[in-house]
């Protein structure tokens, strides 16, 4: 699927504190995460122009990391049994999908 780069409305990468707003989540915990969650992304994606989408992505990498915090073998415990929870969420790869590096041999 290809994207048309020039048709698509450029923002800027949301701010740590924009993402803490957008979150819900202290200022504190996001910058522990911020700036990895950035690089990261910006690595796996290949984009000339910031779209919404990566900025809605980045939010939930920030606040999925903030929560991954509390879990650091990333498994969950519950009724059924244990869980392991992936890097990151269904809505991060359908959000990035289109944009991501597609690595070859």
């Amino acid at each position: 699927m290809s994207i048309d780069q020039g048709a698509l409305e450029a923002v800027p990468v949301p701010t740590a504190q924009e993402v803490a707003n957008l979150s819900g989540c202290d200022l504190v915990e996001v910058e522990q995460f911020y700036a990895g969650e950035v690089a990261d992304q910006a690595r796996r994606c290949r984009v000339a122009t910031y779209t919404p989408a990566l900025a809605a992505a980045l939010v939930r990498r920030v606040q999925r990391a903030v929560a991954m915090s509390n879990l650091p073998l990333g498994v969950q415990i519950d009724e059924v049994g244990a869980t392991r929870l992936g890097s990151t969420g269904p809505e991060v790869r359908r959000l990035e999908g289109p944009y991501r590096k597609v690595v070859v041999g």
